[in-house]
């Protein structure tokens, strides 16, 4: 079975439970992003944005990168504005969109959403969260010099770096 055949059954399962339908969603429009149907991912998470559906990802962040997939950045940075005017509490939306920026090689941005994300963490979670090494690693690619916060979590960003050097020997 290929990608575009699970992309069909999952749909059906879409079709067939229609009070599932918020937690289908996400599933499906990420089903035919990967059998390479933007369009019908793109139609999937509109619906998804629309419905305000929660989810581990944020449908947002999905549908922009579906979008920028598909060469519509004007359009995947407004879902990323969008996102940043509705002010979610959680930090989660604002990782996924730092991560996809981060992927795009857009670092300054990045660095601007990993600065939301961590902002939502409470000053204890700051200086042991893996999202506060992240922002360390775009802030170095930038150039940027460390501050108190890179500084606090330089010792878990050394254990990032041995246990991926040991994932590769």
């Amino acid at each position: 079975m290929d990608a575009a055949d699970e992309a069909r059954l999952l749909e059906e399962e879409l079709e067939e439970n229609p009070n599932d339908r918020e937690a289908l969603l996400l599933g499906v429009a990420k089903a035919w992003r990967e059998a390479g149907d933007h369009g019908r991912a793109i139609e999937l998470l509109t619906e998804a944005v629309e419905l305000d559906v929660e989810d581990g990802d944020c449908p947002r962040v999905l549908l922009a990168e579906v979008l920028f997939d598909a060469g519509r950045d004007d359009e995947a940075r407004a879902q990323l504005h969008a996102l940043r005017l509705s002010r979610p509490d959680s930090p989660e939306p604002y990782h996924q969109a730092a991560d996809l920026m981060r992927k795009r090689g857009e670092f300054a941005e990045a660095l601007t959403w990993f600065d939301l994300a961590v902002a939502r963490l409470d000053p204890d979670e700051r200086a042991r969260s893996y999202l506060t090494v992240g922002r360390l690693q775009v802030r170095r690619r930038l150039g940027l010099p460390p501050d108190d916060l890179d500084t606090s979590v330089e010792h878990l960003d050394r254990h990032l770096d041995e246990v991926v050097r040991k994932l590769r020997s």
